[in-house]
C-alpha cells in the first residue's frame, strides 16, 4: 500500500513539473531575460525562463544594438509581426515558428545560420552584414524586400518568390542569379560577386529603376527582356558585361546585316538579337557574306575553322581576322578598311584586299601566299619580305599615290615579275633608306607619331617625306613644340593649326596650298605668307610679332583674320591698306595695315653716339645715323649693352619695351628715364654723372649698379625682388633698404651715410659700407654674411657676431677711431684672421662688459689691491 502511495505522490509531481515547464519559455541568454524583464513580462531572478503566455502576444520587437547573443525562446512570440535585432552577437536565427511574422531585421550580427522557414506572411527579410555562406527564401510567398548585403551567400532561390520588390545582393560570393520569375521586381543590386551568368529576363524589365552588376570579372552576359532597353537604361556594368536575349552559348553579332547574313545560310534562327549560336558558327569552314551592307564583322572570331572568307562590296572600315588562324582565303575587296592585320594568318595563300584605305601592310608572315592584290588603298608601307616571293605568281599594288617602296625578298626579281605598281613605287630589300624630313623638334615628332603620320614609329628626328608630302590637315595644338622644322615639306597642307606651342619662328614659303592658318598663342616675333596664295584664314593673335607680311597678291580671297594681342606689330603689309582696313578689324589699337611696312614708325634717337651704338650692335638695322631707329628693330630687344660709348642722351630706350638687361655705364648721362622699361631685370649704369634715377616702374628688377653718379636720393620701395645692389660713390645721406628681403649683396660706400638698417636684409651675404659716416652697425643677425667692409666710418660700435665668422672671406674695420671693441663669435679666431682693425681696437665675446687694463706684474697689482685701487680684490 505504501509503494502504491508513493508512486502515486512521484506521479503527481512529474504533472505539476512538467505543467509548471510547459507554462515558461526557455530563454537561456541572459541580456534576452534581462530585457524580458524590463518589458515586465518576467520577475527575477535570471533563472533563464520567461511565462510564455507574457510574451506570446507580442506583435513587435525591437532589440537592436543591447548585446543578445542567443536568441532562444522567440518561438514562443506567436503573435509577432515585426522583430528587429540588428546590431547583435547573434551567430545563429531560427525564426520559423513565429508564423505571423511580416517583416524580420537581423542585420550587422554574427549570424552563420538563419532559418526562415515556411513564414506566409513575411514581406521583407534584412539579414546584411553578417557571415551567411546559404540563406533559403524558397518557403516565403510574400517576400517583397530581400536585403542580404555584404554576406558569403555563394547561391539563393528566388524562383518562389513572384512579390520580390527590392533584392540588395552586394558583396556575396553568388556565381548564379536567376530572377526570370521575379516580375514585380524594382530594385536589383548584385554588384560584386562572383558571378557567371545573371537572367533578369522577367517579362517586366521596364519596372526595374535601380539595376547594379559591377564588380563581377566574370559576367559576359546578362539576360535581358529588351537588349536596347537595358543598354539605354542600366548603366551600372562592367566594361565586359553586355545584355542579351539569350546568353547560354552565344556570339555577339552586332550586325543586322551581317547576322541576317547568317540567318540566311541557316547558322542562326533570328530573330535579330545580335546573337548567335556559337556552336552553329564555330565549325563552318566557308563564308561567303559579300554584297550585304555589313559595317561590322564583331563575332567573326568564333569562326574558328574558317578557311575562306569572302566579305566584298560591304561597308567595312575594320576587319579583325587575329582568332581565324585556319584562314586560306581572304578577299575583303571594295571596303572602307583603314588597317588590317594578317599576322596571325599564316596558311593564307590568296589575299585580295584592293579598292580599301589601308595604310600599312605586313605580308612578312604570310609564307604561303601565292595571290595578292592590294590595289587602290592609301598604301604608304607594303611589307612583302616573307622569304618566299617565288612563290607569289600574281602581285598587284597599283593605285596607291603614296607608296613608294614595297619591301620584298629580292629586289630584282619582284621588278621583272610584278610589274603593277605605280610609277612611283619601287621595291628594295630596305625601304628604310628612302626620302626622309628632318623632325629635329621631338614634340614635332611625337604628335606626328601619335596621328599616325610619322609611319616608322621611332622618335628618330625624321619622317618619311612621303608621309608628309601628301597630308592636307595638321593639327599639333598645345603640343610644347618649339620648332616646326619640316614642315616646308608638306606640301599639300591645306590646313594647319599650331596654336598654343613654343614657336618663335614659322616658315611657311613653301606651304604654297594652305588655306587655313592658326598659329596662335607662340611667342613668333614675325611671320611672312607672301608666298601663300591661297590664304583664306589667318589666326595669328597673341604672340610677339614685330613683323607680318600678308601681301600674297590676293587678300581678298582672306575671310578671317585675327593679329591682336600682339604689342610691338606696329605694321601690317598687305595688298591694299584701304581695303584690310575696312574688312579687317581685329587687330591691337597700335598697329596698322601699309603695302609698305619698311616705312614703319620709327625711335627719335637724338645722341649720334647712341645711334651709332646700336648700329654696331645690329639693332639699327637702316645702318645710317640719321637721329631715328625703326621702332620694330628696338621693341623686341632684350639686352642692350652701350658700355662706354660716350653717350650724352639716352633719350628713346622708352621703346625698348621687351628690354631686361641694360648697360649704359660709363657715358655721360645726366639723366635716366627708364619708366617705360617695365621688363627690366637688370640695371648698369655706373660711372655717369646722372643726379636723380627713378626705378619705381620696374618691379622685374634685380640688380641694381649705380655707382660714381651724383644721386642724393634713391627710392627702392617698389623693387621686392632686388637682390644685387651697388650705389657706391655718390652723395646719399639716408637709404631705405627695408622692403628690398631678397638682398644678398649690398655696397653703400663712399657716400654720407649716418646709419643704415638692414633689419629685414636676413639673406645679406656681402656688405659694403666704407667711407660714411655711421656711428653704430649690427649684423648679428645675418647668419649668411660672409664679407663685412666698412673702414672710414665713425663707430663706436660693432656687433659682427653672427655665429658664421669662421665663413668670412673679408673683414675690415680700420679708420674708426672710436671703435674700441668689436662684438665676434670667437675671440682667438679673429685675432688669428681678421686683423684689418685699429690699434685701439680690440675683439671680445661681449663687449658689453667694462674696459680691463692689463697689469703682467702680479706685485704691481698686489700693491694696487692694497692701496683699494684694483676694486675686484682679484690676484688675475
Amino acid at each position: 500500500m505504501k509503494k502504491i502511495i508513493a508512486f502515486f505522490v512521484v506521479f503527481l509531481m512529474a504533472i505539476f513539473c512538467f505543467k509548471a515547464f510547459a507554462q515558461n519559455t526557455y530563454v537561456p541568454d541572459d541580456v534576452f531575460e534581462t530585457y524580458c524583464q524590463s518589458r515586465g513580462w518576467d520577475t527575477g531572478p535570471l533563472d533563464d525562463l520567461v511565462p510564455t503566455a507574457n510574451i506570446s502576444g507580442v506583435t513587435v520587437l525591437q532589440i537592436n544594438n543591447l548585446g543578445f547573443s542567443d536568441l532562444t525562446g522567440i518561438e514562443d512570440f506567436n503573435a509577432l509581426v515585426d522583430l528587429r535585432v540588428g546590431g547583435n552577437l547573434l551567430t545563429s536565427l531560427d525564426v520559423s515558428q513565429n508564423l505571423n511574422l511580416e517583416s524580420l531585421s537581423c542585420e550587422a550580427n554574427q549570424l552563420t545560420s538563419l532559418i526562415l522557414g515556411n513564414l506566409p506572411a513575411l514581406e521583407t527579410v534584412q539579414c546584411e552584414n553578417n557571415n551567411l555562406t546559404s540563406l533559403n527564401v524558397s518557403q516565403l510567398p510574400s517576400l517583397v524586400n530581400l536585403y542580404a548585403r555584404f554576406n558569403d551567400i555563394t547561391s539563393i532561390n528566388v524562383t518562389q518568390n513572384p512579390l520580390l520588390q527590392v533584392f540588395y545582393f552586394s558583396g556575396n560570393q553568388l556565381n548564379n542569379l536567376d530572377l526570370s520569375q521575379n516580375p514585380a521586381l524594382t530594385i536589383l543590386l548584385a554588384n560584386n560577386n562572383n558571378l557567371g551568368s545573371l537572367n533578369v529576363k522577367n517579362g517586366n524589365n521596364t519596372n526595374i529603376g535601380i539595376f547594379q552588376t559591377q564588380g563581377n570579372p566574370n559576367l559576359s552576359c546578362i539576360d535581358v527582356d529588351d537588349v536596347a532597353y537595358s543598354n539605354a537604361n542600366w548603366f551600372s556594368i562592367d566594361a565586359q558585361t553586355n545584355f542579351g536575349l539569350n546568353c547560354s552559348l552565344l556570339t555577339y553579332v552586332p550586325d543586322d546585316n551581317f547576322e541576317q547574313a547568317l540567318i540566311d545560310v541557316n547558322r542562326d534562327i533570328g530573330p535579330l538579337d545580335d546573337y548567335v549560336p556559337t556552336d552553329n558558327i564555330s565549325g563552318l569552314t566557308y563564308l561567303n557574306i559579300g554584297n550585304k551592307n555589313i559595317s561590322d564583322l564583331t563575332g567573326l572570331e568564333d569562326f574558328t575553322s574558317l578557311t575562306e572568307l569572302f566579305c566584298n562590296n560591304n561597308q567595312l572600315t575594320s576587319l579583325d581576322v587575329s582568332q581565324n588562324v585556319a584562314l586560306e582565303r581572304l578577299q575583303c575587296n571594295y571596303n572602307g578598311i583603314t588597317s588590317l592585320d594578317v599576322s596571325q594568318n599564316t596558311a593564307l595563300y590568296d589575299l585580295s584586299c584592293a579598292y580599301n584605305a589601308i595604310a600599312t601592310l605586313d605580308l612578312s608572315q604570310n609564307t604561303a601566299l601565292q595571290y595578292f592584290n592590294g590595289q587602290s588603298n592609301q598604301l604608304t608601307s607594303l611589307n612583302s619580305k616573307n622569304g618566299n616571293n617565288t612563290n607569289i605568281s600574281s602581285f598587284a599594288a597599283n593605285i596607291n599615290p603614296s607608296l613608294t617602296c614595297i619591301e620584298v625578298d629580292d629586289a630584282v626579281y619582284s621588278t621583272i615579275n610584278w610589274t603593277t605598281v605605280d610609277s612611283q613605287t619601287i621595291f628594295s630589300e630596305d625601304c628604310n633608306n628612302i626620302p626622309t624630313t628632318l623632325i629635329p623638334d621631338s614634340n614635332f615628332e611625337q604628335a606626328l607619331l601619335d596621328a599616325g603620320i610619322d609611319t616608322d614609329g621611332a622618335l628618330n628626328g625624321q619622317v618619311f617625306t612621303i608621309d608628309v608630302s601628301l597630308v592636307p590637315s595638321l593639327t599639333v595644338t598645345n603640343k610644347n613644340i618649339s620648332d616646326l622644322t619640316g614642315i616646308e615639306d608638306f606640301q599639300s597642307l591645306t590646313s594647319l593649326q599650331c596654336s598654343s606651342n613654343n614657336l618663335t619662328s614659322l616658315n611657311l614659303n613653301n606651304n604654297t596650298a594652305l588655306e587655313f592658318l592658326n598659329c596662335q598663342y607662340n611667342n613668333l616675333t614675325s611671320l611672312n605668307l607672301e608666298n601663300n596664295t591661297a590664304l583664306e584664314q589667318l589666326y595669328c593673335d597673341n604672340n610677339n610679332l614685330n613683323s607680318l607680311n600678308v601681301k600674297n597678291g590676293n587678300n581678298a580671297n582672306i575671310v578671317t583674320f585675327d593679329a591682336t594681342g600682339n604689342p610691338n606689330l606696329i605694321c601690317i603689309e598687305v595688298d591694299d591698306a584701304a581695303y584690310s582696313t575696312t574688312n579687317w578689324t581685329n587687330i591691337d589699337t597700335q598697329t596698322s595695315f601699309s603695302e609698305d611696312c619698311s616705312a614703319a614708325p620709327v625711335t627719335l634717337i637724338p645722341d649720334a653716339n647712341f645711334e651709332q651704338a646700336l648700329i654696331d650692335l645690329g639693332i639699327d638695322s637702316d645702318g645710317v645715323v640719321n637721329g631715328e631707329v625703326l621702332t620694330s628693330d628696338v621693341s623686341s630687344q632684350t639686352t642692350l649693352n652701350v658700355y662706354n660709348k660716350s653717350i650724352n642722351d639716352l633719350t628713346g630706350i622708352e621703346d625698348f619695351l621687351s628690354l631686361t638687361t641694360l648697360n649704359c655705364a660709363n657715358n655721360q648721362l645726366t639723366a635716366l628715364d627708364v619708366s617705360q622699361n617695365n621688363a627690366l631685370e637688370y640695371l648698369t649704369c655706373s660711372s655717369n654723372p646722372i643726379n636723380s634715377l627713378d626705378v619705381t616702374q620696374n618691379p622685374n628688377l634685380e640688380t641694381l649698379n649705380c655707382n660714381y653718379n651724383g644721386l642724393i636720393s634713391l627710392d627702392l620701395s617698389q623693387n621686392s625682388v632686388l637682390n644685387y645692389l651697388q650705389c657706391i660713390g655718390n652723395e646719399l645721406t639716408s637709404l631705405d633698404i627695408s622692403l628690398n628681403p631678397l638682398l644678398y649683396f649690398f655696397d653703400c660706400s663712399h657716400n654720407q651715410l649716418t646709419t643704415l638698417d638692414i633689419s629685414q636684409n636676413n639673406v645679406l651675404e656681402i656688405l659694403g659700407c666704407s667711407h660714411n659716416q655711421l656711428t653704430t652697425l649690427d649684423v648679428s643677425q645675418k647668419p649668411l654674411l660672409v664679407s663685412l667692409f666698412s673702414p672710414y666710418n665713425q663707430l663706436i660700435s660693432l656687433n659682427a657676431k653672427n655665429g658664421n665668422n669662421i665663413n668670412f672671406t673679408q673683414f675690415n674695420a680700420q679708420y674708426n677711431p672710436n671703435l674700441t671693441c668689436i662684438d665676434v663669435d670667437d675671440v682667438a679666431f679673429s685675432n688669428a684672421n681678421w686683423t684689418s682693425i685699429d690699434a685701439q681696437t680690440s675683439f671680445s665675446e661681449d663687449c658689453s662688459a667694462p674696459p680691463v687694463t692689463l697689469i703682467p706684474d702680479s706685485n704691481f697689482e698686489q700693491a694696487l689691491l692694497d692701496l683699494g685701487i684694483d676694486s675686484d680684490g682679484t690676484l688675475n
